[in-house]
């Protein structure tokens, strides 16, 4: 019986997130501002196969060039990825070259990319993205909307093109997922997530949190534990920027094995991350895990199956509202299949991240 009244008070608690999170996931636009000084950022490494888009996108960008730098950097690359840029950006307005050599590495990952631009960086505001993703013309202008007097970042999204194939379906729907646990906390006033390939901050804040050089203990997660610590040092809010204006896309990783590092490493940040991102991975957790458990109960089944299918409703009903959200009306009519495969291979993900065991590109 005890488990049971646990079950009901978690399962109120998660339907109550569940219509939460539809209610939030409504289309809304920022008020126009006036515009101000952005430093884009690009790191780049071995990307002379996927940089060329991005190049392109950055040529149609709909904001003064007289109010944006675009800084690249050559994070060691042993392929031509700095020649190719820096042929290409002849033609495009206020960008340049940073070339970093392995032994210029003081920060891991693309830490010391990133923190190297943006102390060479003049904009008031950074704007973040990665070398294999291109950004819509109106991505400037709508991070620029976003940011009110007392904002000091704001989140985006990032989607992924469309393919054929079970994989591809499943990375699209993961990145679904991914967009709901950065926007709807951040939305509550609690963010717990974002990622590299959309987001912008005030570069002041940037300096006053200490930046990358205070996350150089961890491996991965540079956006995450960037947007933690401007959480926990810095007086202002983070913002969701939502909209397909805003939405850059990426591209999908090329092999499966880069597919396997990709998830694994994202995957690795679990252990490592705030009390509050803990809490609700573990209630989450606890909750799917108590109610397969009476599942399986003699004298409970009926009530876990009621409780089950008012999951599944209320999900579907989130979830589809999240594929409008974020331009992803392909993925409606699977729905079902992921609301049941999904939370499976994400704790089996979990668990290989918990190694630690991935590598990054050569």
């Amino acid at each position: 019986m005890l488990l049971l009244i646990l079950l009901l008070l978690l399962s109120a608690l998660y339907f109550t997130l569940v219509l939460y999170t539809r209610f939030l996931l409504r289309p809304r636009t920022c008020p126009a501002r006036p515009a101000r000084f952005f430093s884009v950022i690009i790191a780049a490494r071995n990307e002379s196969a996927r940089v060329l888009p991005l190049i392109a996108s950055l040529r149609r960008l709909d904001y003064d060039e007289a109010l944006r730098e675009i800084i690249f950097v050559d994070d060691g690359s042993t392929d031509d990825t700095g020649a190719l840029i820096e042929r290409e950006i002849t033609t495009l307005p206020g960008a340049r070259l940073i070339r970093l050599r392995e032994s210029d590495r003081l920060l891991p990952g693309k830490k010391n990319a990133l923190h190297t631009a943006i102390m060479q960086a003049s904009g008031v505001f950074i704007a973040v993205t990665d070398a294999d993703c291109s950004v819509p013309p109106g991505w400037l202008a709508t991070l620029n909307n976003c940011f009110d007097a007392g904002d000091v970042m704001a989140l985006g999204h990032a989607t992924i093109g469309v393919q054929s194939g079970l994989l591809n379906l499943y990375l699209r729907f993961d990145n679904l997922f991914a967009g709901i646990m950065t926007a709807v906390p951040a939305m509550l006033g609690l963010p717990l997530s974002s990622v590299g390939r959309n987001m912008a901050y005030r570069r002041e804040a940037y300096l006053k949190s200490g930046g990358y050089p205070e996350l150089a203990r961890h491996r991965s997660g540079d956006d995450v534990f960037l947007t933690e610590l401007f959480r926990k040092k810095i007086k202002g809010y983070i913002r969701f920027c939502g909209g397909a204006g805003s939405y850059v896309r990426t591209r999908v990783p090329e092999t499966l094995r880069e597919i396997l590092w990709q998830q694994i490493r994202k995957n690795s940040k679990l252990i490592h991350k705030s009390p509050p991102a803990l809490v609700l991975t573990f209630f989450l957790l606890a909750f799917h895990l108590l109610l397969l458990y009476m599942l399986f109960w003699p004298g409970y089944i009926l009530p876990a199956l009621g409780l089950l299918a008012a999951k599944f409703i209320l999900e579907f009903l989130a979830l589809w509202r999240a594929c409008d959200f974020f331009d992803a009306p392909e993925l409606k009519k699977s729905l079902p299949i992921f609301q049941l495969i999904y939370p499976p291979l994400v704790v089996v993900l979990a668990l290989a991240g918990l190694t630690g065991l991935y590598k990054w590109k050569p």
